[in-house]
C-alpha cells in the first residue's frame, strides 16, 4: 500500500503530513512506540494577547514571523480546529489545522490524531471512551 501525503504542511513541523490514514499506519505507530502515541508540540497564537513566556521554547520562536504575533498556548491531544485569530502572512489564511494534535509516524511522517481515533477508536481512546463517544 502506498502512503499518500497531503500538500498542507504543520506550521512549524518540516515532517511530511500523511493525507488520510489507514489501520497499517496505526499498528507500526503502536508497534514502534509500545503502544504510545507520540505527539508533536502544537502550539497557538492569539492576536489579542502577548506571549507571557511560560511556554517551554526558546525565546525566539515565540514571535513566529510568518505569523506575526506571538505563540500564547500549547494545544495537547486536540481533535478539533481551533479559531484565535491568527492570519499566516505566507498564504493569508489560519495556519492549516492550527492547534490540531498529530502523533509521528514510524518513518518520521505526521498523522492526524483525529484520524487515528477515526481508524480505531477503541484502541487510541480506549474502550470506555468510544463506547460513550458513540452514544453521544
Amino acid at each position: 500500500m502506498v502512503t499518500t501525503f497531503s500538500s498542507q504542511t504543520l506550521f512549524g513541523h518540516s515532517q511530511r503530513l500523511i493525507a488520510g490514514t489507514t489501520k497499517r499506519t496505526l499498528d507500526a505507530c503502536f508497534n514502534r512506540w509500545r503502544g504510545v502515541l507520540p505527539l508533536v508540540p502544537r502550539f497557538a497564537g492569539r492576536s489579542f494577547c502577548t506571549p507571557g513566556q511560560r511556554l517551554r521554547i526558546n525565546p525566539a520562536h515565540l514571535y513566529p514571523p510568518a505569523l506575526g504575533v506571538g505563540l500564547d498556548e500549547d494545544w495537547i491531544c486536540c481533535t478539533t480546529p481551533i479559531v484565535t485569530g491568527t492570519i499566516d502572512a505566507g498564504t493569508g489564511q489560519a495556519p492549516f489545522r492550527e492547534g490540531e494534535a498529530h502523533a509521528i509516524t514510524p518513518d518520521g511522517h505526521l498523522v492526524s490524531l483525529q484520524e487515528l481515533i477515526e481508524e480505531d477508536p477503541t484502541a487510541v481512546i480506549g474502550p470506555r471512551v468510544a463506547e460513550f463517544a458513540r452514544r453521544m
